[in-house]
């Protein structure tokens, strides 16, 4: 079993990143794709700390920041309820969005300041707690004043996790925040550090504050724990509310909640659960309610449909299998070649994502063979690659689309949307 100690924090993966291109005065966009399937876009203007999205739940969050710097029901259910106008395109839409409610004067500065900070501090804990606990062997002692001069300091810092950088990209080009409401890396990698080392301390470090807890055995906890405290954690602990949302609802600090669950939580009488994210900015849909969101898998999937994935890295199905979920549909995950195409001919996906590298059959090739299928000849297949090249000669094969690897959660959501609409619109 890995110790405290070995797994003691640095922040040295992902700020050796951020540290370095803060020197450089980045303004863009670093993605950053975690092992296990998740990324995130952080972006920076002049190498200060301007907004991050992506992980498994952007718009939960991004409501939760709003609630918890006193925004208004008006503005919260006004955020709910926004239609993205075609004439706007923002990178990211939660950013955009803050600015314009920055601008019509609805949210105050000191408000838009924290829901910022509050973004950065939650993304980045998730970072933190995806990249270091992949390869806790590998840690560095974090300086205050690393002097990062050169691409070759990064090496080794990006062990459990790929960057990419895009200069000169923005959140939204439509609608910005001043600087000086934005956030210095090195001012926020200590209150990382020291969330992290204390979520550790707890012997929580496998477990994410974005589960949801739930009670796996009602008999025990109520032996554990005084009437009170029962009815108070069967009222919380449904399984519907991640960890962060129960404590920003009841207005209290995630570590209390978190010091009386540990000992629960290592005896097993209390579990975690995965919740889908919010369904927000949508053309079709507002925000879907919290309480309806655990049932949005059953009932709201067999409606919608399917969408497959053929890939052998159990990351990126993971990843699509979550943004999918989501968005209301079912996940079928395929990780043979082999037995790609029996399976689709009997499942009849509604999309199918499709990667070109995998053993035995590689994609060119089972993409010919699904598009020569009567039944599956029509489907969207979006091809999964990295290479322009491929790019072409996938669309040669009957690619409907590709998309780049690693997957970003918002062009998948992107495809997601153009294609399914599409069909529903077709019907």
């Amino acid at each position: 079993m890995i110790s405290i100690q070995e797994q003691r924090l640095t922040c040295n993966r992902i700020f050796r990143h951020l540290t370095y291109y803060s020197q450089k005065q980045l303004t863009g966009r670093i993605n950053v794709q975690a092992a296990n399937g998740q990324s995130w876009q952080v972006y920076m203007n002049l190498g200060q700390l301007a907004w991050i999205t992506g992980g498994i739940h952007p718009y939960r969050r991004f409501v939760r920041q709003l609630q918890l710097a006193g925004a208004s029901n008006v503005v919260v259910q006004k955020v709910s309820e926004y239609k993205l106008p075609d004439s706007e395109k923002p990178e990211c839409i939660e950013y955009h969005l803050l600015a314009k409610l920055a601008q019509q004067k609805q949210l105050t500065s000191n408000q838009v300041t924290q829901v910022i900070k509050g973004t950065l501090l939650e993304a980045l804990f998730d970072i933190v707690q995806a990249t270091e606990l992949a390869s806790p062997s590998l840690q560095e002692v974090f300086s205050q004043q690393p002097q990062l001069t050169t691409m070759a300091d990064l090496e080794g810092a990006g062990d459990s996790f790929y960057v990419q950088v895009y200069e000169n990209h923005r959140p939204s080009q439509q609608a910005r925040l001043p600087y000086t409401w934005m956030q210095g890396v090195l001012d926020i990698q200590p209150q990382i550090q020291k969330a992290w080392q204390r979520w550790i301390s707890m012997g929580l470090q496998d477990y994410s504050p974005n589960g949801a807890p739930i009670i796996n055995d009602t008999n025990k906890l109520k032996q554990k724990t005084s009437q009170k405290v029962y009815n108070n954690l069967t009222n919380l602990m449904k399984g519907e509310e991640s960890l962060r949302d129960i404590a920003a609802r009841i207005n209290r600090d995630i570590w209390s909640i978190a010091q009386v669950l540990q000992p629960l939580i290592h005896q097993q009488i209390i579990g975690f659960v995965d919740i889908p994210d919010l369904l927000l900015f949508s053309s079709q849909q507002g925000m879907s309610e919290q309480a309806n969101a655990r049932h949005s898998t059953k009932n709201t999937n067999e409606s919608k449909g399917l969408i497959a994935c053929i890939d052998d890295s159990p990351q990126t199905q993971k990843m699509i299998e979550t943004i999918v979920h989501s968005t209301g549909y079912n996940f079928l995950g395929i990780y043979e070649s082999v037995e790609a195409l029996p399976t689709l001919i009997e499942k009849k996906p509604q999309l199918i994502f499709l990667d070109l590298v995998m053993p035995v059959v590689n994609g060119y090739e089972l993409c010919q063979q699904i598009r020569r299928v009567e039944k599956l000849k029509n489907i969207p297949l979006i091809i999964l690659t990295g290479n322009v090249v491929d790019r072409v000669r996938a669309r040669m094969s009957g690619a409907s689309e590709c998309i780049t690897k690693p997957v970003e959660v918002e062009k998948v959501r992107t495809v997601l949307n153009r294609y399914l609409l599409k069909t529903v619109a077709a019907k």
